[in-house]
C-alpha cells in the first residue's frame, strides 16, 4: 500500500469548469534526480497540442533546485515535457536562487515558445522550504489578475499551503474564452 500511496504525492485540483475540453497528464521525475523513463515516454506519446483541448499538468519534480539546473539532459527533458502543455503546476521547486524559474522560463521560450510563470511564497514547516510554481503558455491562457493566493490553513494541518491560481483561455473564432481555476498542492500520506 505504501507504494500506491507514493503515487500520489502530487496533487492538481480542477474548480469552475464548464462546456470545456480539458486533458490532466500526471508526469515526474525519478528520487534519484534523473527523469523516469515512464514520464518522458509518456510525455513523447501525446498528440501534438491543439486548440480542441486545453492540456494541463501537474508535476513533481522533486527537489527542483540549481542541482537539477546543471545537467543539461535533465534540462532538455523538463522543458520538452513543458512545451508539451497548456499550464503545468510544478511542486518541490527548492531553489534559494530566484532567478531559477525566470532562467527556466527563458530556456522554454528559446524555440518562440510564449510561456509565463507565477511563484508562490517559500512553505514549509522545516528549515527546507519548497515553492508551487504555474507555467503557462501565453498563447494559449492567461492569468487572471488579482487571482493568485495561498489558502489559509489556521490549524496546521498541511505542511505546506496550496496555491491557487485562475486564468482563463484565449477567445477563438469557434469558441469564447473561459475562466478556469487550478489549486496546486503537494500532499504526504504519510503524515
Amino acid at each position: 500500500m505504501r507504494g500506491i500511496a507514493r503515487q500520489w504525492t502530487w496533487g492538481l485540483c480542477l474548480l469552475a469548469l464548464a462546456g470545456c475540453n480539458i486533458e490532466v497528464e500526471p508526469i515526474g521525475a525519478s528520487r534519484d534526480g534523473g527523469v523516469r523513463p515512464a514520464a518522458r515516454a509518456s510525455a513523447m506519446l501525446l498528440p501534438p497540442r491543439s486548440f480542441d483541448a486545453l492540456r494541463i499538468a501537474s508535476f513533481n519534480i522533486q527537489v527542483f533546485g540549481e542541482s537539477k539546473m546543471q545537467k543539461p539532459q535533465v534540462v532538455s527533458v523538463l522543458i520538452d515535457v513543458v512545451r508539451r502543455f497548456d499550464v503545468v503546476a510544478i511542486q518541490e521547486l527548492r531553489a534559494a536562487d530566484q532567478t531559477l524559474i525566470p532562467y527556466f522560463v527563458q530556456l522554454i521560450n528559446a524555440d518562440g515558445a510564449r510561456y509565463d510563470y507565477v511563484v508562490g511564497p517559500r512553505l514549509g514547516r522545516t528549515s527546507s522550504k519548497e515553492q508551487y510554481v504555474y507555467l503557462f503558455d501565453t498563447a494559449r491562457v492567461s492569468l487572471v489578475p488579482n487571482s493568485v493566493y495561498s489558502i489559509n490553513d489556521p490549524d496546521d494541518w498541511l505542511h505546506r499551503e496550496p496555491l491557487v491560481a485562475s486564468f482563463q483561455t484565449l477567445s477563438t473564432s469557434n469558441r469564447p474564452p473561459f475562466t478556469f481555476t487550478l489549486i496546486n498542492m503537494h500532499t504526504d500520506p504519510d503524515e
